[in-house]
């Protein structure tokens, strides 16, 4: 049967052998180390100006030598140095998505905390092109500015939340309270996860300290506008913390 084990030593087996072709390395579930059956396949490949479609075509080409492709597509890109694939293989798990980033940039720097540490599982560099660095100043600086805007967002949001409680307008608070849990969400992770502050959710069970948890999950159980009201109170108590 084929695995991702299979899938990635038959890529690796292909663009390692391709001049164009400088680095490639996991990122995701391999680069936490928290690979289960429902883990897709984060890889990205590093690849000379000019040569991204020359990838793209291999990475087709490599994977239909042994296995039939049920699914491709490619996601626009908001800039011109990455371009992002997505692939399916017929017979594999429908959770084992191919979920390829192409890049141009030629040096991915990765931040690393000495309390969380996220590195790439490097498959090959031919160019010394994945540094891994510690959080530089000037990082730290960009999101304590970041930090200060959102605690004025914070402020600011929060009113027009307790303007629709008053109100007893439903619809109205839950819509800027979503957009206040956001802020806080986003907070938090750079208190706690500094090197992925702004990707919401998304491992806050791997990122967040465990007596944290429960209360962030408070935050999403609400019914009524009074249910609103009383997470405010929870949200204060996060807000604290950072």
């Amino acid at each position: 049967m084929i695995d991702r084990k299979i899938i990635i030593r038959k890529l690796v087996e292909q663009l390692s052998a391709r001049d164009y072709i400088r680095a490639a390395w996991l990122a995701g579930a391999d680069s936490l180390e928290i690979v289960d059956g429902y883990s897709d396949i984060d890889l990205w490949i590093d690849v000379e100006s000019g040569s991204e479609d020359n990838a793209i075509r291999l990475v087709r080409d490599s994977l239909e030598a042994f296995c039939e492709i049920d699914y491709f597509f490619e996601r626009k890109s908001s800039n011109n140095m990455t371009r992002q694939i997505l692939i399916h293989l017929k017979g594999t798990s429908k959770f084992l998505i191919l979920d390829i980033i192409i890049q141009t940039i030629g040096d991915a720097t990765f931040f690393r905390t000495d309390t969380n540490n996220e590195n790439p599982m490097i498959l090959f560099d031919k160019k010394s092109v994945i540094k891994i660095t510690k959080i530089s100043q000037d990082y730290k600086k960009k999101l304590l500015g970041r930090r200060n805007y959102l605690l004025e967002e914070y402020s600011i949001i929060r009113i027009d939340v307790e303007k629709e409680i008053a109100r007893n307008n439903y619809f109205g608070a839950v819509h800027y309270y979503l957009i206040l849990t956001k802020v806080v969400v986003e907070l938090l992770r750079i208190k706690y996860y500094p090197i992925r502050y702004d990707v919401g959710l998304k491992h806050a069970i791997h990122d967040f300290p465990k007596e944290l948890l429960p209360k962030i999950r408070k935050l999403f159980q609400f019914q009524e506008v009074e249910d609103v009201n009383n997470r405010l109170e929870i949200m204060e108590s996060l807000i604290r913390k950072v």
